[in-house]
C-alpha cells in the first residue's frame, strides 16, 4: 500500500493511558504484538486486535520466518468506518486514494491504518496490512506488483473455527471478475508499476493492478507448472538490487506467462492449500486502556498536517485542555521534524518525565536520541541522560524490544555498554542491518578494525539489499581510512617527494581491507577465474579457471552458496548465465563424496578486488 513517512506518522499512534472518557468510542487494546487504537467499541478493538495475534500465530506455523520479531512497536488504527477514514488517506496528485487500509513500515514504528466498516472485508484488510509488516521484515525491496500480489495472497488466509486448521491460497471472486472482463495489463507494463504511478492510484487502475498481482503471484506458487523455484530466484534477484523486469527475464526468459495466466484465471477450480496444526491456536491476552481527548485529537490532528495542511493549523488551535505527556511528546517531535531541537528538548524531557506509559516514553526517547547524537554540548548531553533514563523504563515493560535496546546503545555511543547494547539489537533483530553497521562503526571508533571488518564482511552478500550493502561497504572504507591514519600517527613519517612534499600517507578513501571468509572443518579454498553459473533443474554449476585447468562445482541451489564481494562497482546481483567479463574469485568447497564429476561442493564465492 502507499507509504508515507513513519516520521509523519507518529502522531496518532501513542495514546497516553488516561481515566477521561475517549471522544467518539475512542479505546487502546495492548496484546502481546500489537497496540490496536479503535474508533470503535471496546469489544470491537478487542475483536480487532485477537484477529492480529491469531493471524500472526498462524502464519508464523505455516510460513518460515514470519514469527520474526519486529524491531519496533506494531502499531494499529482502526477507524470507524470509510467515512471517518477518508481525512486520513494518503494522497496522490492531491487526490485522497481510495484505500481500505494501509502499511507504513519505519526505523522507529510499524504502523497499520485501516476503516472497521465490514467484518469481512476488514479482516482481509488486516490481512494484507500484516504481510506487508512481515514481508518487511523478511526482505526488503521487493517490486510493487510482487509486494501487493504476496499481500493479497495472504489476505484470503483463513483459520478454522476449530484453530487447528487454516486454509492459504483462497479466491478473491472481485479480483477473479475483473480479470475476465477486463484486458489484463502488458506484463512489462505490470511488472515496473512503481508506487507513485498512476496505475498504483488511481481508482479503477489500481483495482486492476491489484487483481493481476493477486492472480500472478496465485499462478506462480500454485499452478500446474512448477514454478515457485524460479518465484523464489525472482525474490532473491529483486531484493538484492536487480531491476524488476531485467530480474523477469533473467529468471523465466521467453515463457508464455501472460497468456499461462489468462488461462489460469478462467478455469473453473484453482489450489490452494489445508494446514493442520499439532495445537490449538491459544487466546492472546488483552490490556485496555481509554487514550486522552487531547491525545487523540493531536494525533489525527499532526496526521491532517501531512494530507491537508491548510486545515492542520485550525484543527491543532482547537484542541482540547488539558495537555498530557502525549502531546507534549508529539510537539516535540513535530519541532524535531522542522530541526528546531531547542525547542523540542523541554517538551520531550516532560514527556518522558510526566508519563508512566511505555509507549509514551518509548515516543519521547526516540526524539531525545536524535538530540543527544545531534551534537555535543551540555544541552545535549541532558537530552541524551533523560533519553536513556525513558528507554530504561520502556525496556521494564518490553525488555526485548530491539530498537529501544539500539536506541540506548546510540546514547551511550562507542563505550563498552554502547557496544553491548548494540550487539544486543543485532542479537535480538539479526534482520536490521544498520544495528550491524553501527556495531561496526563502533569497533571503528574504537580501533578495533578486525572487530568491525568481521561484522561488515558477510554484509557484503547478494542476500542483502543494495543499499545494505552500499552501507556496509561505505563504512568498511571508513574504517581502513581510520585505521591508515592510526598507523600513520604512530610510524614513521612518509618520506618526502615532488608529488607528496608534505609526507601525507597515501588517500585510502572508499578503499575495502578484505577479510575473507573463515575456513569451517572440513573446507577447502582455490583461487580463480569464474567463467559462468551454470543451472540446470537439479541444482547449480560453477565453472572455475584454475589455471589451465577448468573445474567444476555444484551446489543445490544459489541460495546455498554465500557470494561476497569487496567490489565497489560490483551489483552483487548473482544470477545464472556466462560472468561477462570472467571474474576473479575465490571458492570455498567440500569435498563432493556424492558428486561424482564435480570437483567440489561449493559453499562460497568472494568478488576479489581488481
Amino acid at each position: 500500500m502507499p507509504l508515507v513517512s513513519h516520521v509523519l506518522l507518529f502522531l496518532w499512534l501513542l495514546g497516553a493511558a488516561r481515566d477521561t472518557a475517549p471522544p467518539a468510542g475512542w479505546v487502546r487494546v495492548e496484546s502481546p504484538n500489537f497496540v490496536v487504537f479503535g474508533e470503535l467499541s471496546e469489544k470491537q478493538t478487542r475483536e480487532y486486535a485477537a484477529e492480529f495475534e491469531r493471524f500472526r500465530e498462524a502464519l508464523a506455523r505455516v510460513v518460515p520466518g514470519a514469527a520474526i520479531r519486529p524491531a519496533a512497536p506494531t502499531i494499529v488504527f482502526v477507524f470507524k468506518n470509510a467515512d471517518t477514514f477518508a481525512p486520513y488517506r494518503p494522497l496522490y496528485n492531491g487526490k485522497p486514494v481510495q484505500v481500505g487500509g494501509y502499511f507504513a513500515g519505519g526505523a522507529d514504528l510499524d504502523v497499520i491504518m485501516l476503516a472497521g466498516t465490514g467484518r469481512d472485508e476488514a479482516i482481509r484488510t488486516v490481512y494484507h496490512e500484516y504481510s506487508h509488516l512481515i514481508t518487511a521484515n523478511m526482505v526488503r525491496g521487493l517490486p510493487a506488483w510482487l509486494g501487493e500480489g504476496l499481500a493479497e495472497y495472504y489476505s484470503t488466509f483463513e483459520v478454522r473455527s476449530d484453530g487447528k486448521q487454516a486454509m492459504l491460497g483462497g479466491i478473491i471472486p472481485v479480483h477473479l471478475i475483473r480479470l475476465n472482463t477486463e484486458r489484463l495489463l502488458p506484463l512489462e507494463e505490470l511488472l515496473t508499476i512503481e508506487h507513485d504511478s498512476p496505475m498504483y492510484n488511481e481508482g479503477s487502475k489500481r483495482s486492476m493492478f491489484y487483481a493481476e498481482s493477486w492472480a500472478l503471484v496465485h499462478m506462480l506458487l500454485n499452478g500446474e507448472k512448477d514454478r515457485s523455484t524460479q518465484f523464489n530466484e525472482y525474490v532473491r534477484l529483486t531484493a538484492a538490487g536487480q531491476p524488476p523486469l531485467e530480474a523477469w527475464t533473467a529468471v523465466f526468459g521467453k515463457q508464455p506467462i501472460l497468456e499461462d495466466l489468462r488461462h489460469y484465471v478462467r478455469q473453473a477450480q484453482v489450489k490452494g492449500f489445508l494446514f493442520r496444526f499439532d495445537r490449538e491456536i491459544p487466546p492472546a491476552t488483552f490490556t485496555v486502556t481509554m487514550p486522552a481527548a487531547a491525545d487523540v485529537h493531536a494525533a489525527l490532528g499532526e496526521l491532517r498536517l501531512h494530507v491537508s495542511p491548510e486545515t492542520a493549523a485550525s484543527h491543532m488551535e482547537k484542541s482540547p485542555q488539558p495537555a498530557t505527556a502525549f502531546t507534549a511528546a508529539i510537539r516535540g517531535m513535530l519541532l524535531i521534524h522542522d530541526n528546531r531541537m531547542d525547542d523540542a528538548l523541554p517538551l520531550l524531557i516532560q514527556a518522558a518525565r510526566d508519563s508512566n506509559d511505555w509507549l509514551v516514553q518509548y515516543r519521547a526517547a526516540v526524539g531525545l536520541e536524535r538530540i543527544a547524537t545531534a551534537s555535543e554540548s551540555e544541552k545535549n548531553r541532558a537530552a541524551g541522560k533523560a533519553g536513556d533514563a525513558a528507554l530504561r523504563r520502556v525496556l521494564q515493560h518490553k525488555p526485548d524490544l530491539p530498537h529501544a535496546v539500539a536506541l540506548r546503545g546510540l546514547i551511550a555511543g562507542p563505550s563498552d555498554e554502547g557496544v553491548a547494547l548494540m550487539k544486543r539489537a543485532r542479537q535480538l533483530a539479526p534482520g536490521r542491518t544498520h544495528y550491524a553497521i553501527w556495531e561496526a562503526q563502533y569497533h571503528s571508533a574504537r580501533g578495533e578494525f578486525a572487530e568491525a571488518r568481521q561484522i561488515l564482511a558477510p554484509m557484503l552478500s547478494s542476500r542483502l539489499p543494495k543499499e545494505a550493502r552500499d552501507y556496509a561497504r561505505t563504512v568498511m572504507g571508513e574504517a581502513a581510512d581510520a585505521q591508515a591514519a592510526r598507523a600513520r600517527a604512530s610510524g614513521p613519517p612518509y618520506a618526502s617527494t615532488d608529488q607528496n612534499p608534505l609526507g601525507r600517507p597515501p588517500a585510502t578513501s572508499g578503499l575495502i581491507i578484505p577479510l575473507y571468509r573463515e575456513l569451517q572443518p572440513g573446507e577447502n579454498r582455490i583461487q580463480g577465474t569464474l567463467e559462468r553459473i551454470e543451472c540446470p533443474r537439479d541444482g547449480v554449476v560453477l565453472h572455475v579457471r584454475v589455471g589451465e585447468r577448468a573445474t567444476k562445482y555444484s551446489a543445490e541451489s544459489m541460495d546455498a552458496v554465500e557470494f561476497l564481494t569487496y567490489q565497489s562497482d560490483q551489483t552483487g546481483v548473482i544470477q545464472c548465465g556466462a560472468r561477462t567479463p570472467p571474474e576473479k574469485v575465490y571458492v570455498t568447497w567440500r569435498p563432493a563424496t556424492n558428486a561424482p564429476g564435480f570437483d567440489g561442493i561449493a559453499v562460497a564465492v568472494e568478488f576479489l578486488l581488481k
